[in-house]
């Protein structure tokens, strides 16, 4: 009777699961078709403001990406302050995976920014937030697909921050919204989850095209919770695209708290248009909306509470 060997069979070794260490800014290049890659970068407390005895906004900062190996995959993470938002991350094409957070941004990127949300734009000027304290994280979030990809694969994007609004600085609500959507992507699934204090979920919503994800979030800005001063509240921002070969979509994401005009301002401006309407003078073509902003962003405001204590428009 023969006699057969069955030979012994070794299953592959368990992937190796390639990690950029956290830091400020994290670069990569992932090679292989098993196994998955990941990424991240991670930051502390940022800059204090003057204004509040030099405490921070943002006290905690990471971003991260996650997805599996198939061929060579480039990914860029960054959580960093006050440093210009990094154009060489910004639609580039040879990143496949990207998450960018720049907390206490430069004033010249916010200004940038703004006109790119106009609904965000508006409710965070109506608020009147101080032109030297500015309460913003500015993100981008994307993943794409090689035009030689063999399967549809799934990338995890994450931005995590820790907002707390010091004293004495007065607490406002903190939003966030879109901006810098580009005209065309693709995905086959996108889903846009935002959560705070790790499971109050704020939003949570999957897109089958990139054309409905343009449209719902576009100039739109979301009510994340109103703060409490003193008070840190943990927010995650967490996007999963599924893409077939050659998709791919990025945006990007700022969140932001324009803190309540300070009682005293209101009064005091409130006072000022009570005055000049008297005189027969319409104070809405004066004050508003550019002179109110002045007024409040001018040095006696900006100073709140201390210079303005003591002032008054008149009697």
């Amino acid at each position: 009777m023969p006699y057969f060997t069955i030979p012994t069979y070794y299953p592959p070794p368990p992937p190796k699961i390639p990690t950029v260490q956290p830091g400020a800014v994290s670069t990569g290049t992932f090679s292989g078709t098993y196994g998955t890659y990941t990424s991240s970068s991670s930051n502390g407390p940022g800059p204090g403001c003057e204004d509040w005895g030099k405490k921070s906004f943002v006290t905690a900062l990471s971003a991260s990406v996650k997805g599996p190996l198939d061929g060579t995959t480039n990914v860029a993470t960054m959580a960093s302050y006050a440093v210009p938002v990094n154009p060489s991350f910004i639609n580039n094409a040879t990143k496949q995976a990207v998450a960018l957070a720049v907390g206490s941004p430069l004033q010249s990127d916010v200004t940038v920014a703004l006109p790119l949300n106009s609904q965000l734009a508006s409710v965070l000027g109506a608020k009147g937030f101080p032109s030297n304290c500015y309460n913003f994280v500015l993100g981008e979030l994307g993943a794409a697909y090689n035009v030689a990809g063999v399967r549809t694969e799934t990338v995890d994007l994450q931005l995590t921050m820790t907002v707390r609004v010091p004293s004495p600085a007065p607490a406002g609500d903190l939003y966030f919204g879109l901006y810098n959507i580009p005209a065309t992507g693709s995905f086959q699934k996108l889903t846009l989850k935002v959560t705070k204090n790790a499971a109050d979920v704020v939003f949570d919503q999957t897109y089958y095209s990139f054309a409905s994800f343009k449209t719902a979030l576009e100039n739109k800005a979301f009510l994340i919770q109103t703060l409490t001063t003193d008070t840190p509240l943990p927010v995650k921002i967490a996007v999963t695209e599924v893409l077939g070969k050659g998709q791919g979509a990025n945006f990007q994401i700022m969140v932001a708290d324009p803190p309540a005009m300070p009682a005293l301002a209101a009064a005091s401006l409130n006072k000022a248009q009570g005055a000049l309407n008297s005189t027969g003078v319409n104070s809405d073509s004066l004050l508003a909306p550019s002179g109110k902003r002045a007024l409040i962003e001018s040095d006696l405001f900006r100073h709140w509470p201390s210079p303005a204590a003591s002032f008054s428009l008149g009697s």
